[in-house]
């Protein structure tokens, strides 16, 4: 198998795995048992479990920014609650159901933060300016803190919403507030 096939099965299985089992409990014995290599193959991959995680965590957050950044093009002229509405949605799609559906949910964020800092604040930079621009471009006050604000808000109902729809309902409720 080639390299970046095994490489994209491993993080398929690895990212299955730690939903399963969460950060903590999940070794890289179990990852290479369930893609059906042996534990020092998976070594020519990824040097310890953290690495894998950061793996994950980086392609997860490189697609949601690239979601964002589409959302962003498709809303030109709508309404700026409609346009951030739709930014959210699309950083969101996936994550909001790894977090809420998974009894780990919050344990991997926290691994998350703990294991990958830099990379996730670079990515939500990155949202936090494409944000900034909606916001900008309909002259709205304080585009960049406004914001960072929007994105603290949604990050607090992701780790307080009882479950997709509640956390979806929320973030409308939000944008509603701009309109």
């Amino acid at each position: 198998m080639q390299y970046e096939k095994r490489r994209a099965q491993i993080l398929a299985t690895a990212f299955e795995t730690f939903l399963s089992y969460g950060f903590r409990r999940t070794s890289l014995e179990q990852i290479a048992e369930q893609v059906g290599v042996s534990r020092p193959a998976l070594y020519r991959y990824f040097a310890s479990k953290e690495e894998l995680f950061a793996a994950l965590v980086e392609e997860f957050h490189d697609r949601a920014l690239e979601r964002a950044r589409s959302a962003v093009t498709r809303s030109e002229g709508k309404p700026a609650d409609d346009r951030l509405l739709g930014v959210f949605r699309a950083w969101y799609e996936q994550g909001v159901e790894v977090v809420l559906s998974s009894p780990h949910g919050v344990e991997l964020m926290e691994a998350n933060q703990t294991l990958c800092g830099e990379l996730v604040e670079a990515r939500t930079d990155s949202l936090v300016t494409l944000l900034s621009r909606v916001l900008k471009e309909a002259e709205r006050p304080h585009p960049k803190r406004t914001a960072r604000m929007l994105y603290a808000a949604s990050k607090g109902f992701l780790t307080n919403a009882k479950d997709a729809a509640e956390f979806r309902g929320l973030l409308g409720d939000l944008m509603a507030l701009l309109a």
